[in-house]
């Protein structure tokens, strides 16, 4: 529940704060319907708080605001969409910062500058994580890499959810196919 009532706040913030910031800076903002481009598939985390964020920066301005997913790429195909958009706010993007610090230093040669095509106008919320791992590997806290494999009669397998990266771990003996 302490999640949702700061969540509300920051949402409530956040469209208080864009709507002063675009009276002040164009009387008739927006004056067509914005969109706000995500790099990730309907559905997930980040989808349902852009929506719950459109639905709030719509009603503050008086105007739809629509949240469009482009996945792919790592999310280089949503930033692609949005950086040679016009510097009007009628299109935002919304990601992790993750996308901003290493999407271009691990693609060679990304057509954006992600410093120089993007500027910050607010703040969401944080993306809490966690480190699990199966039961049976017998540990109450994650120990050191090195002693991971070292658990006898089981292997490791690291599962991951592309759209945010969080890993998790689990201990199981090895299957077989037969």
């Amino acid at each position: 529940m302490h999640y949702r009532r700061r969540g509300a706040l920051a949402l409530a913030a956040i469209a208080l704060a864009a709507s002063a910031q675009a009276q002040q800076n164009n009387d008739d903002f927006p004056n067509r319907p914005v969109r706000i481009i995500l790099p990730y598939a309907p559905g997930g985390a980040t989808d349902m708080i852009a929506r719950i964020v459109a639905q709030k920066l719509g009603e503050a301005w008086g105007q739809q605001v629509i949240v469009l997913n482009q996945p792919g790429g790592a999310g280089a195909v949503a930033i692609k969409a949005v950086a040679p958009a016009a510097p009007d706010g009628h299109t935002l993007y919304m990601s992790l910062a993750s996308n901003f610090i290493a999407l271009p230093e691990l693609q060679t040669n990304f057509p954006v500058d992600v410093l120089r095509d993007f500027w910050p106008i607010g703040y969401v919320g944080d993306h809490p994580m966690v480190i699990t791992a199966g039961r049976r590997l017998g540990v109450s806290r994650a120990p050191a890499p090195p002693s991971l494999p070292r658990c006898e009669g089981s292997h490791l397998r690291t599962a991951q959810n592309a759209s945010h990266r969080v890993g998790a771990l689990e201990a199981s003996p090895p299957r077989t196919r037969g």
